[in-house]
Order: C-alpha cells, then sequence, then structure tokens
C-alpha cells in the first residue's frame, strides 16, 4: 500500500493504470478506481463510506494526469474510452513502479515479457515489408497516409483511438535502437498531417 504523502494521487492512478495494463491498451476508468482504492484506500475511498470507491476523485484526478500539470501529460484517454500510458507516462511509471508492489511479485511480469517480446517481433517484421520503411531507411520522404500505415490508422478512426494506438506503438518501441526512431518519425509525420486538417 502506498503511504500518505509518498506519491500524489496523479502518480498513484498513473502506477495504476501501467499495473493495469496500459501501456498498449486502454484500462477502463472503474477498474482503476478499484485498483487505486486497493493501493491507497485512504485517499480514494468516500469519506461518509469509506469501503466504497470515490470515482469522482478518481476521474478528477485522470484528468489531470491528461493535463501534464508542470510537465507532459502521463496519460490520455477519457472516462468513456478508458485510459494509457504516454510515452513521457511510460517512462515515469517504469523507473517508479516498485512503489505500489513488489518488483518481482508474479509471473505474470515473465508473460507479459514474452508477449512483448512476441509483438515487437512481429511489428518489426510488418515494418521492414512498408513502404514507409523503405523510404525511411533511404532517407526519402514519407507521404502521411504511408506514415499512418505504420500504425493501421485509416480516416475512420475517431481521434482519441488514433492517439492511443500511436502511444501504444511508440512505447512498444521505446527501447528498441532500430525501430524506436523509426517510428518516432512516423508518429510526428501523422501528428503533423492531424494538426493540419
Amino acid at each position: 500500500m502506498v503511504e500518505q504523502g509518498e506519491l500524489s494521487n496523479v502518480e498513484v492512478l498513473v502506477l495504476v493504470v501501467h499495473d493495469l495494463g496500459g501501456t498498449d491498451r486502454p484500462v477502463d476508468t472503474e477498474d482503476v478506481a478499484v485498483r487505486a482504492r486497493e493501493v491507497a484506500p485512504q485517499r480514494f475511498s468516500l469519506r461518509k463510506y469509506p469501503d466504497q470507491v470515490d470515482i469522482e476523485r478518481v476521474r478528477k484526478r485522470l484528468s489531470d494526469a491528461k493535463k501534464g500539470g508542470d510537465g507532459e501529460a502521463m496519460l490520455a484517454g477519457s472516462f468513456e474510452h478508458g485510459w494509457h500510458l504516454t510515452p513521457a507516462g511510460l517512462d515515469w511509471a517504469r523507473n517508479n513502479a516498485h512503489l505500489i508492489g513488489d518488483p518481482n511479485d508474479s509471473l505474470d511480469r515473465v508473460s507479459v515479457d514474452r508477449q512483448t517480446a512476441r509483438k515487437l517481433r512481429v511489428e518489426a517484421t510488418r515494418f521492414i515489408g512498408l513502404d514507409a520503411w523503405v523510404k525511411y531507411s533511404a532517407d526519402s520522404p514519407v507521404s502521411p497516409r504511408e506514415a499512418e500505415a505504420v500504425f493501421r490508422l485509416t480516416p475512420y478512426v475517431a481521434p482519441e483511438r488514433r492517439r492511443q494506438i500511436i502511444d501504444s506503438t511508440r512505447n512498444l518501441f521505446r527501447n528498441d535502437s532500430q525501430f524506436g526512431p523509426f517510428v518516432e518519425a512516423m508518429a510526428a509525420a501523422v501528428e503533423e498531417t492531424q494538426g493540419e486538417s
């Protein structure tokens, strides 16, 4: 359990989203609320009914994590669609995950690491077959549509979902020296195109 004053409520929620798998998929607000109450019950319980979670307090702090406050936003998402870590949030959560649990606590981490390694291999293999990779490797310009293909985006993908897909791919390749810079360049190209529309 998190002690009072050890972490801010926003930081607790970022770690909870990380703990619940928000690196590569959105986590439902209610799941975050229940886990947050388990981790820091004195902070996320109702005052008159301490055995119940205060969903409004959780929602407000999730929104604060999305705004970024003093630094970069650590979460993206919404109450309706769930929450996921931004690349900045992932970096922070990885460095502080031990604060809400035992870092060696489970076989689940081994399973997650294997799934992540498999996902990296599959996506890297797919990237190599894309026009965007060929052009990026040859230092040629990549079209916005070719950059979107890296993330499997179409014009029909809602903006919130686009953000989640881009962030999860960036998170996946964050430490990959070969494909990390490629993914970052393609994310910048897609985001630049979005800003123009």
